[in-house]
């Protein structure tokens, strides 16, 4: 009730009317609603008169006003007196310890949402009415929404830590819940003994006020966020500091025997022919036992050294960003990204229901290009290294390892589409390239509507490839000579030794100008241009310096002055 009804209602019973509250006014319908009641209104009717007396004044309105008129003027000048009160102890006590400790009694609650472009008024852009209709909006391609999973979790809080070089209070509570360290509440809590409707912590159950939330956990978060050494839940049940190899060995006398089942032991002698030797056991196990001459495989490894990369934060759960668990568990951990970043893609469109498109465009106009550079790194992983080790791979495994699978997943779990399919690699610049082919569809009229981008994954097997080749910087080399894992990325300086691996998701979602207009989506930007083009003449694919190149004579070439 605020203060302006309850003036009202005191008004009304100072006349001798009474008022009934709602809780009172449900009760006495309710009442009404009996059965007893309802016996007697099939004999005649009843009427319920709840006026409280309203019907015996005369001149109702005048009198409430007169009163409510006299009953404002009163608590004007309580007011005032009161603030004069106030302001006269305030400067009496101001130094005061006491009057300090409870001179501010505001708790700031955070503010989540989703900024979009502020809309310039009719006004403020009448001095450009002249270029009205110079260009054809089918053809422009703007950006109405972008989504991201990366290192800081999703764009908006890299940005805050990119540009101001801090988390927000909203940024530090999305980050404690993306990372798992609080958890929503609502209900009886024994800590406030009452009912709780806020954050708690995730181990110890405690409430968590939002205000409390930055000075509590961004520590962690700045130390488990953005680029730093590769934390070993990353790499799975490989070591952070080292790379695993198998080296082949042929043994020189006869090995003792195991027990394993008749398969099994079929599949040895199968493999290993004659440098095998395997019988059935009383009890129905068979045994193996390997003989002189025959190869056996031996773990070893070789020491790797810390490895960096930019990654997501620690404790990233997609289950706790809506993908169901049964569901996560069937597919790479690359279609988890792309499948998040784009869903936050179409909340900064404005779309919260990606059906919702489908009041404006036909399924066949839309659209997308989303690709990768290695498509499913945990399932090649898998497909490759685990299933010759013999481990428990899903049956899938190689469907989830191709690059086209996320187009597929993000059709068949958000759009259902029927537009332009453009599933797109292009090692470092795949991103640009989806962005390319998405605008060139729209600009053709093939789609209005075009979702581009791509993902990545993150494994051993890669890191170390990448490393030998030479294309990453040397984690090893770049702390010992003092550089902080986030300065190991240093594009266009002289210093610069390679660059730095990541993993997560980029997401746009490109309609034409007219499309935007039509639905009223937000426009962030204009693809004004986009093209591509490649190196030239090299024999090495890391680099676009030609190196140890002649000419058709056999003459070397001659090259000035380039920048790494």
């Amino acid at each position: 009730m605020s203060s302006d009804e309850a003036n009202i209602f005191a008004c009304i019973e100072e006349m001798g009317i009474r008022t009934f509250s709602h809780e009172e006014m449900s009760f006495n319908i309710l009442c009404l609603l009996s059965q007893q009641m309802e016996d007697i209104a099939h004999d005649y009717p009843l009427i319920g008169n709840f006026n409280g007396g309203m019907m015996s004044i005369d001149s109702f309105r005048n009198t409430l006003l007169d009163r409510r008129l006299t009953r404002m003027a009163n608590a004007s000048i309580m007011r005032r007196m009161h603030y004069d009160a106030c302001t006269a102890i305030s400067i009496e006590q101001k130094d005061s310890p006491i009057y300090m400790a409870h001179a501010n009694k505001t708790m700031p609650r955070a503010q989540h949402r989703i900024d979009s472009p502020s809309i310039k008024s009719y006004e403020q852009l009448d001095h450009l009415r002249y270029l009205e209709g110079m260009v054809d909006l089918d053809k422009i391609v703007v950006v109405t929404g972008y989504g991201e999973v990366g290192a800081f979790g999703n764009a908006a809080l890299r940005w805050e830590q990119e540009a101001h070089g801090m988390f927000s209070m909203e940024g530090c509570i999305e980050l404690a819940w993306m990372m798992g360290l609080i958890k929503r509440f609502s209900g009886d809590h024994p800590g406030t003994r009452g009912y709780y409707i806020g954050w708690v912590d995730a181990k110890t159950q405690e409430p968590v006020h939002d205000r409390d939330v930055k000075a509590k956990y961004e520590p962690y978060i700045l130390e488990h966020t953005g680029i730093r050494v590769v934390e070993p839940q990353v790499w799975g049940e490989d070591a952070v500091d080292m790379k695993s190899f198998m080296r082949e060995l042929q043994i020189d006398q006869d090995m003792p025997p195991f027990e394993t089942s008749a398969e099994e032991a079929a599949h040895f002698r199968r493999a290993n022919g004659e440098k095998v030797d395997t019988w059935e056991n009383p009890d129905g196990t068979w045994s193996v036992r390997f003989l002189k001459g025959a190869v056996v495989h031996v773990l070893k490894a070789i020491e790797y050294g810390p490895a960096v990369a930019s990654q997501l934060p620690t404790g990233w759960d997609p289950a706790r960003l809506g993908i169901p668990k049964d569901l996560a568990q069937n597919m790479d951990i690359v279609n988890h990204y792309t499948l998040i970043a784009a869903m936050e893609a179409l909340l900064r469109s404005g779309i919260t229901d990606p059906y919702e498109l489908y009041q404006y465009f036909h399924v066949s106009k839309v659209g997308h290009a989303v690709g990768s550079c290695y498509g499913g790194t945990q399932s090649n992983v898998n497909m490759i290294r685990n299933r010759y080790l013999d481990k428990g791979v899903s049956s899938d495994v190689f469907i989830e390892s191709t690059i086209n699978n996320i187009s597929a997943w993000l059709n068949r779990l958000l759009f259902s589409a029927s537009g332009p399919l453009k599933p797109t690699v292009g090692a470092c610049a795949t991103s640009a390239i989806a962005l390319d082919l998405a605008a060139e569809s729209i600009i053709l009229g093939k789609a209005d509507v075009m979702i581009a981008g791509a993902g990545e994954g993150f494994a051993n097997d890669t890191a170390y490839e990448f490393n030998v080749m030479s294309a990453t910087a040397s984690a090893s080399d770049e702390l010992r000579k003092g550089r902080a894992p986030q300065e190991i990325s240093r594009p266009c300086t002289s210093t610069r030794c390679g660059f730095t691996e990541g993993y997560g998701s980029g997401i746009s979602i490109l309609m034409s100008a007219s499309a935007a207009l039509k639905i009223g989506a937000p426009i962030y930007g204009i693809l004004a241009m986009s093209a591509t083009a490649t190196d030239k003449s090299t024999r090495n694919n890391t680099s676009s310096r030609p190196r140890n190149t002649v000419d058709r004579e056999g003459k070397p070439y001659s090259f000035g002055p380039s920048v790494a």
